[in-house]
Formats: C-alpha cells, sequence, structure tokens
C-alpha cells in the first residue's frame, strides 16, 4: 500500500468488525498511482490472502479508482472470558484485577459474598474465585451454594486462601485452588489450565 502510494496520505486504522470476536485493520490510501496492478503484485495479495485464509483471517484489496484504494485485514481476537472473583479484601480484588489487565479474561469483583450466588447466577462468568476466609459471611456456605444451584453449579469455582487446604477445598467441590500468595504467572497460568477444560 505504502508503495502505490507515492506521496499521498496512508491511513491506518482499527475497528470493530461486523462478524463478533473479529477485529478489522484498514489501511486507506487517498490518490494512487493508477497504474494497473502488476503481476507481482496480483501474486503477492494472492498469497496474502491464502496465509491470512490459513490463520482463519481474511485480506480484501479493492481495486484503485480515482478516490484511491483500501486493504482490509480482517482478524479474529480471542474472546474475553469473564471470571467472578469473590473476596473481602479490596486490595486483593484490585491486584486480580491488575493481573488480569492485558489477558483475555475480564474480572467481575465483588466484596458482598453473600450476594455473590445471585450475581453468579445473573452474570454466568466461566470461572469463579473464591475466599473462603472472609469475614462475617461463611466462605463454605458461599461454595455450597454455588455447587447445589442448578443455575451455578456448571461454573468451575477456584477456591483462593492463604490456607494450605487443597485437598479439602477439592473434597467439598473446588475444581481448582490457588494459596495465596500468588504471582501474576501463577494466577494466569491457573486460570489458562481451567479455561481449557471448559473448551
Amino acid at each position: 500500500a505504502i508503495a502505490r502510494a507515492g506521496r499521498a496520505p496512508v491511513v491506518v486504522s482499527a475497528l470493530h468488525a461486523d462478524r463478533p470476536n473479529f477485529l478489522c485493520i484498514e489501511c486507506n490510501v487517498s490518490h494512487p498511482e493508477q497504474a494497473p496492478l502488476s503481476t507481482k503484485e496480483r501474486d503477492t495479495i494472492d498469497t496474502m490472502q491464502e496465509v491470512a485464509s490459513f490463520y482463519e483471517s481474511a485480506i480484501d484489496f479493492s481495486k484503485p479508482d480515482e478516490h484511491g484504494f483500501t486493504i482490509s485485514l480482517l482478524l479474529p481476537v480471542p474472546a474475553q472470558l469473564s471470571v467472578l472473583v469473590i473476596d473481602d479484601n479490596a486490595d486483593w480484588l484490585e491486584l486480580v484485577e491488575r493481573y488480569a489487565s492485558g489477558s483475555h479474561y475480564r474480572i467481575v469483583a465483588t466484596r458482598e459474598p453473600a450476594a455473590a450466588p445471585a450475581l453468579a447466577d445473573k452474570l454466568q462468568p466461566a470461572l469463579i474465585l473464591l475466599d473462603v476466609m472472609m469475614q462475617n459471611v461463611d466462605g463454605w456456605q458461599v461454595l455450597n451454594e454455588l455447587l447445589q444451584k442448578p443455575s451455578t453449579a456448571h461454573i468451575p469455582v477456584i477456591l483462593c486462601t492463604i490456607l494450605p487446604i487443597e485437598e479439602m477445598a477439592i473434597s467439598l467441590g473446588a475444581t481448582g485452588f490457588l494459596q495465596k500468595p500468588v504471582s501474576q504467572q501463577q494466577f494466569l497460568e491457573l486460570l489458562d489450565r481451567q479455561s481449557r477444560l471448559l473448551a
């Protein structure tokens, strides 16, 4: 596109595609050279389209006219998985939101564990991260309610607490366990392992 543009401006923009979970990158060139595409250019475009198709993408090259031409690249983007984090510690909630920043996980945090089962029912997150050591509310009771409720029983629950109680957590129905404190790598690796089981 730049080579054919000569000294004309080239504008590159990223847009939401009509298809869900796809990103459209457009390269618009105004007043390009009006020479028809050469055999080499056509072959290059054909090759680019084949490569894009292999990666479940697409490239479209509009025929140059008096207004210019446009190259569009349609790229798949991973869908974000929502993770409901139930904890009464504001610092921990802020930390996991920071850990998930830039990943394909979207954190929905709540400091109200008593209302968490109803929130899980409404949001239907891909995963739930639950601390069982909370003030005023028994985290084990929250876990039991999530597991017994038909509308949330299918959602994997990962217990996350400072106590070394992984065996107990799994025996009581949790699908995963994370002992605090945790690094970003540990946090994301556990979410990745659990999300692969959903596929």
